[in-house]
This record gives C-alpha cells, structure tokens and sequence, in this order.
C-alpha cells in the first residue's frame, strides 16, 4: 500500500486511465508516481484558513448527511411526529403549575361547605395535608421512569455500595448541655 492506496486500486486506477504515465516497457517512474500522487491528492484536500488541513470530499459528504438530517427533523416536526423540547417543558410546567393551584385551593373550598365552624379549622388542615402529600409525591423529581431508572444505575459509576459491618463510625457523642427551661409566652388571637 503506497500513500493510502492499494494495489488492487492502483490497477483499476490504470485500466480507467487515471494513473500515471508509464514507460514503454510497462513499467512507472519514481518519479513519475510521485507527481501523479500529489496531484491526485491535492485535487481532494485543501487548507482552511485555520491553517487545517481538510478533504472536501469527506466535507461535502458529512455536510450533505447533517442537511439530510435536519431535512428529516423538520418534516417530522411538520407531520407532527415530533415536539421541541422546549416546547413540552413549556407545556407541561405551565400545566403542572395551573394543577397546583387548583389542587391548593380544594382544601379552603372544601372546609366553607362544611356548617358547624368549629371543625372547619381542622378539616381544611386535615384535608391540605393530604392535597400536599399527593403534590409532593408527583413533585418526586420530575422524570419518567426509565428515565429515573437509567439515572440511578449510572450514579456514582462506582457500583454498589459496601454492606454494612456493625462497626461504629466517628467518636464518642458529646455529653449533653443542661439548659435553662424557657417558658412559651402567650400567642395573640389563641382561644383561652
């Protein structure tokens, strides 16, 4: 193989009249190799600015597949078969926030139904704790599943923890403080 060229394709090179000028005895000049290959391989490569050395035709081929690609995106995105990213985050952010609001006010909604006054207090609190425990759990951390199973199994990259051995870590506790008993004062606006 000479300068990226193997002999099978030096032949066919030959047979198409490609190659270089041979002797009338059928065989190439050193020389004559020489200058064919560099013109050869200078009609293919040319030197950015950069001062990079770059092969157009591999060039025009990865700028063609990126354009096909593009190409390929937007008509999908004009079928509908796909969404921007930041169109979805916009969607479903500006969803969950209105879905929010209205699970917060079901609690204060709910408890001004209720006749006897003096368990409305304790209805509205019982019935806002369980509006914030359903929040809170579809506030998890916001991802799919897969998504949230992928994460988890590439965290830390080092595998699984070491298991426990009973053994005590840090020093000994400090001996508690003995503080003065403080007394609550009286909270304005609380029956008794």
């Amino acid at each position: 193989m000479l300068a990226a060229i193997s002999v099978r394709h030096l032949y066919r090179l030959l047979r198409e009249g490609n190659g270089p000028e041979a002797l009338p005895n059928s065989l190439y000049p050193v020389e004559g190799v020489r200058e064919w290959l560099k013109r050869r391989l200078l009609a293919d490569v040319q030197v950015g600015s950069d001062g990079e050395v770059y092969n157009l035709d591999a060039e025009r081929a990865r700028l063609a597949k990126a354009q096909a690609d593009k190409t390929e995106l937007e008509v999908r995105e004009l079928r509908g078969e796909m969404v921007r990213c930041d169109e979805v985050t916009e969607t479903w952010s500006a969803m969950a926030g209105a879905m929010r609001s209205r699970m917060l006010s079901i609690p204060s909604k709910l408890a001004a139904k209720i006749a006897d006054t003096a368990r409305r207090v304790e209805f509205e609190d019982a019935c806002r704790a369980l509006v914030y425990e359903g929040l809170s759990e579809l506030a998890a951390d916001g991802l799919p599943e897969r998504a949230r199973a992928r994460r988890d199994a590439h965290a830390g990259g080092t595998g699984a923890a070491a298991g426990a051995d009973d053994q005590p870590v840090g020093g000994p506790l400090p001996a508690p403080v003995a503080r003065g008993k403080r007394r609550a004062g009286r909270v304005p606006n609380e029956p008794g």
